[in-house]
């Protein structure tokens, strides 16, 4: 009689389980009784039939991994699961992650973590001191969180404009190098209905001599001339069909005209007095 041989599944992945290897093989083994040992995700290995191998009909070791959110590819904020990690201390189920910010190193999170938004990043935008300040709901929390994410992860949106260009923030705001959001609160208050930051020299970095709390219109004057600007001068411009200079400024979504002028120097003097009326002073 031909001696029934079986394939070697030893190291194939199905499901949460990774294949070790036979389990207790004998010389009569074949599909009906021949039985494999395997390691789950969850770190306990088990023993499963070999009929549950080729047909892939077993994917854990009964830990209900499988039906639980945190699955390897999973996101939760800038984080990414890999793979299981060993529990806590306590007994908590942990994970590896991936942060957006392109640090290599893997991070080790409790799963009750994620779920609560405790821990959303590698720490890259400081969330360790969320449970103290008892303010990571808030507006000014986001603002911060948001000025850190901007300057320290290159997977944000809008990163290139900041951390891109060498944009950073300050040790005393920065968690990455000490600081805090406390720090930044002590700093700054709470963020004034209608106002976001904003940096007072645009090319300089976030830190309380460079921040103010300011309106969207003076944000968008702070940050220079429009790239299709032509005279020089933001909110000035030549008007071909009246062959003049005319003069504008926006003010909280209001398009305000100030007028037309003969001359460049007139334009300019009216866009400057608007300045100091809306704005309360003129960028040199």
């Amino acid at each position: 009689m031909r001696k029934y041989e079986l394939k070697d599944y030893t190291n194939t992945e199905i499901g949460f389980l990774t294949i070790l290897g036979r389990f207790e093989p004998k010389e009569e083994d074949t599909a009906t009784t021949a039985n494999w040992k395997a390691l789950c995700v969850c770190g306990a290995e088990c023993v499963v039939t070999h009929k549950s191998v080729t047909g892939k009909k077993k994917s854990t070791c009964g830990c209900g991994i499988k039906t639980l959110a945190y699955q390897a590819g999973n996101k939760y904020n800038l984080l990414t699961i890999i793979k299981e990690g060993p529990k806590s201390n306590g007994g908590v189920r942990q994970v590896w992650c991936k942060c957006d910010c392109g640090n290599e190193e893997l991070t080790l999170v409790r799963t009750n973590n994620l779920q609560s938004g405790n821990t959303s990043s590698c720490g890259c935008v400081g969330e360790e001191s969320r449970k103290t300040h008892g303010m990571s709901n808030t507006r000014t929390y986001q603002i911060h969180e948001g000025m850190l994410r901007r300057c320290n992860c290159p997977q944000q949106l809008g990163f290139e404009n900041y951390g891109g260009r060498g944009i950073k923030v300050r040790e005393r705001w920065n968690p990455l190098l000490g600081g805090s959001f406390e720090n930044f609160f002590e700093d700054m208050g709470e963020a004034p209905e209608g106002m976001s930051l904003d940096r007072i020299d645009f090319n300089d970095d976030y830190y309380k001599e460079n921040c103010r709390w300011a309106t969207n219109s003076i944000q968008g004057y702070n940050k220079g001339l429009d790239p299709n600007n032509t005279s020089g001068k933001s909110g000035v411009s030549w008007y071909t069909q009246n062959q003049k200079w005319s003069a504008e400024i926006h003010v909280e979504n209001q398009h305000i005209r100030l007028g037309m002028f003969n001359n460049f120097e007139d334009a300019v003097k009216a866009r400057e007095e608007a300045e100091l009326k809306y704005y309360g002073w003129n960028k040199q």
